[in-house]
């Protein structure tokens, strides 16, 4: 049967079955024009021609081109869950962090001086060379989407690559939750280093009290008393110094909060699955004491539930 024939042979059933449902509905409209039927057909016709592979020869080679070029483009992406690429996010992370912190470190405590500046500049060539690359070879090859938005954040986005592939999770929260901590402390280091110059070097007992090569060590460890409100430090003496130790004391309360909120989440988390076993081992308990079984009965639905537990981590 050729496709006009079955073509008619279909518009004239729709067109009886269109008749006998108008005389049930007298409601519905007078007739369905022909063509529209005809050129639904039609359509159906050139799908099923593209489907079964009856096509010009010039649309053949444009689609297999272009199946080509996205084989290509497929095999030219990273992949943004492979070792590869999470390796380089680790790379481009520590050059990140080096910037966030030698620029204030270079800026307080190096002004004017002319030490270790080989290491300065090799580590900076070597950041940009790093960026540089970032932005040829691997940012514009990567196309994909977070709520909406272009994922541009490497060194945000390397956590959570990491977070989610790694065997211990929990690890990596903490050390990140760490990370923040000790760099809002440098931050405050530099800051306490750049009051004490200001003010002069020894010129009070709260500033610094003298020597270049412990001076970030004393400092820090002064922001990290001050931070963490262990106390016994030099009283301020005017108001700039007031100001900066009303700060710091609110850096600590921020710093405490925020970690013993990580570490609670953290805590949390791991403990997740243990937690819901139990409430569902005290529940089961429940349920049989309810239905009266007998003490030797309940003790072995216990330990079968706790060995289920223990050998499957799960119920």
């Amino acid at each position: 049967m050729s496709f006009e024939m079955y073509a008619s042979w279909t518009e004239q059933v729709l067109l009886c079955l269109f008749q006998a449902g108008q005389k049930r509905d007298p409601t519905a409209q007078a007739e369905v024009p022909a063509f529209r039927l005809r050129s639904e057909l039609l359509t159906e016709k050139r799908l099923a021609e593209r489907c079964s592979g009856r096509v010009s020869g010039g649309e053949r080679e444009h689609v297999t081109e272009q199946r080509q070029l996205s084989a290509e483009a497929r095999m030219s992406v990273p992949r943004v869950a492979g070792k590869l690429y999470v390796s380089w996010q680790l790379a481009v992370s520590v050059c990140f962090l080096y910037n966030c912190w030698a620029i204030f470190l270079r800026a307080v405590f190096l002004e004017g001086t002319h030490t270790d500046e080989a290491g300065f500049f090799a580590c900076d060539y070597l950041s940009d060379l790093v960026y540089l690359l970032d932005m040829l070879l691997f940012k514009a090859r990567i196309k994909f989407h977070s709520a909406g938005m272009w994922v541009i954040q490497t060194f945000w986005e390397f956590f959570d690559r990491i977070d989610a592939l790694a065997k211990s999770p929990y690890v990596i929260r903490v050390l990140r939750t760490l990370l923040y901590m000790m760099y809002l402390i440098h931050l405050n280091t530099c800051a306490y280093y750049a009051i004490s110059k200001y003010e002069g070097i020894g010129s009070n007992p709260f500033v610094f009290q003298g020597g270049n090569k412990t001076a970030y060590v004393r400092c820090f460890y002064f922001a990290f008393k001050t931070a963490t409100s262990i106390g016994k430090n030099a009283k301020p003496s005017n108001e700039l110094e007031y100001a900066y130790m009303t700060l710091s004391w609110l850096l600590g309360v921020f710093l405490f909060a925020f970690l013993i909120g990580q570490v609670r989440d953290i805590v949390a988390t791991a403990t997740q699955g243990r937690t819901q076993c139990r409430q569902a081992v005290d529940a089961c308990v429940r349920h049989l004491r309810r239905l009266g079984l007998p003490d030797d009965l309940q003790r072995r639905v216990r330990l079968w539930l706790n060995h289920t537990w223990a050998q499957k981590k799960t119920l």
